[in-house]
């Protein structure tokens, strides 16, 4: 837990995104709930997330569109207006697209893009600074 601290320019680039309005979630594919939940908060005290949805808490872990669903069920949005970021082609990526929504995979090495965009990614960048640029435009 003490280790335990957001990739740098995490806790930035959301406080940006919540300051242009967008409405944020976070998904979880940890099996641990409760703790899973602990180091969340201890990551973003700030708590810029309006809903958390951890997988294990739940029957199915991604890739299963499932908890995708449920993520979107609570914060009360359809698929078509929303986009995943995630840092996994098998897990976020196919799980995002399988549940209607575009999907951004975020990973620096190319052949992982790659992937990420064979698998349905919407876009594919190497860093946060990337997506930043990238969400800016958006």
């Amino acid at each position: 837990m003490h280790g335990t601290r957001p990739a740098p320019g995490v806790t930035a680039l959301l406080t940006a995104l919540r300051r242009r309005g967008l409405r944020l979630a976070l998904l979880s594919n940890a099996y641990d709930g409760p703790a899973q939940r602990a180091r969340i908060d201890a990551c973003f005290p700030d708590r810029p997330f309006e809903v958390i949805v951890v997988a294990g808490e739940g029957a199915t872990l991604k890739p299963d569109p499932q908890p995708f669903r449920l993520m979107l069920a609570q914060l009360g949005q359809s698929a078509d207006r929303g986009v995943y970021v995630g840092d996994s082609p098998e897990h976020d990526v196919a799980g995002a697209v399988a549940a209607g929504l575009r999907a951004v995979l975020v990973h620096p090495h190319p052949r992982v893009q790659q992937r990420g965009s064979r698998l349905g990614a919407a876009q594919a960048v190497s860093s946060l600074d990337a997506l930043a640029g990238l969400l800016a435009h958006d």
